[in-house]
């Protein structure tokens, strides 16, 4: 978040508001915690410029009540795709 972004939010949001937001984000961030933690996904993936793509995809893209796709359809149709786009880059 920049500088200016902060002012901005710190202009709309009174001093309840920012604490909502506060234990709002604290709310996300322990759900994420427990995904690497249960899932013994290394700490470095958080770092991973397509883990943080994915985060903000889901916060300014996806609609409303979206639903992570399937085990079944990321071993399948989205592997597919996935390739083709990966296939589409080194070409």
């Amino acid at each position: 978040m920049t500088p200016r972004s902060k002012a901005r939010i710190s202009a709309y949001y009174g001093p309840l508001e920012k604490i909502f937001q506060r234990e709002k984000r604290d709310e996300v961030d322990l759900i994420v915690a427990f995904f690497f933690y249960l899932n013994f996904i290394s700490f470095n993936v958080a770092q991973s410029p397509l883990f943080i793509e994915m985060c903000r995809a889901l916060v300014d893209r996806a609609p409303i009540g979206y639903v992570p796709p399937s085990s079944e359809k990321l071993r399948t149709t989205l592997l597919v795709k996935a390739r083709k786009e990966v296939d589409k880059i080194q070409t």
